[in-house]
């Protein structure tokens, strides 16, 4: 439950695995998350513990259309495109700031995402982690020098990741093609095992290759780059659209 020194956030897609790992990294911070997941998912109604297989929490999950997320402090998406809509929908018009790391969004997600920031703070990036955004500071000049090498992005995760190429890979090679003025950047993704995350840029040359490779080892690095991201957003005194990358140019200041 919230109390006076926590901060309540509505918490969509939290029965997932981000959803479990966000949890507890909410709550250490400061926040008390309340769970929310779409109607009809098996957890609606139970004690939100209970549903992800951890200690009982006394917090029931409920719906994004629940009055108690008007109270929040933000709302804070990590679950489908089609639970993203209705989480950007309600924060937009209840004037909570928005948090989301959902991917397979479409043209259409990101023209709703630049509307509602003109009325909300704003977040979203395809990856939390921190070194995925410096990777993606580094890869503009690094596509400039290897305008005559070939560039082909590899990207490997877990067997239960239904987006591909992941929302990271897309990212990346839209760099690379904004750098060069076409896109010709080759992706490849690679489902299996128990792959936190995985994505390699290779740039080849005449009897040579450069290679930049950003592993994730644990799911965690991505749940504590979001929680940091939410503290910065909520520092954030107007609407905007802001992603990772601003966090990395604020730490490069």
């Amino acid at each position: 439950m919230a109390t006076e020194t926590t901060r309540r956030v509505a918490l969509v897609g939290a029965c997932g695995r981000m959803g479990r790992a966000l949890t507890e990294r909410l709550s250490g911070a400061g926040f008390s998350p309340l769970p929310i997941e779409a109607p009809g998912h098996p957890a609606q109604g139970k004690d939100h513990g209970v549903a992800c297989g951890m200690a009982p929490s006394g917090i029931m999950v409920t719906t994004i259309t629940d009055p108690a997320v008007a109270s929040c402090v933000a709302v804070v998406d990590f679950g489908s495109p089609e639970s993203f809509r209705q989480a950007l929908d309600r924060a937009s018009t209840a004037g909570l700031p928005f948090l989301s790391g959902t991917t397979g969004l479409t043209d259409a997600d990101r023209a709703l995402m630049a509307t509602a920031a003109k009325k909300i703070p704003l977040f979203h990036s395809a990856n939390m982690s921190y070194g995925v955004a410096v990777v993606a500071e580094i890869l503009p000049r690094l596509a400039r020098l290897t305008a005559g090498m070939e560039v082909a992005i590899v990207e490997a995760h877990h067997s239960r990741k239904k987006d591909a190429p992941s929302g990271t890979a897309l990212k990346l090679g839209d760099i690379i093609a904004a750098q060069r003025g076409k896109n010709d950047v080759a992706i490849h993704a690679v489902r299996g095992g128990d792959v936190v995350g995985e994505h390699t840029v290779t740039f080849f040359g005449d009897a040579e290759r450069i290679e930049l490779t950003h592993r994730a080892h644990s799911r965690d690095i991505f749940a504590a780059g979001a929680v940091h991201a939410l503290i910065w957003l909520l520092d954030r005194k107007g609407p905007g659209l802001y992603s990772m990358s601003d966090i990395v140019r604020d730490t490069a200041r």
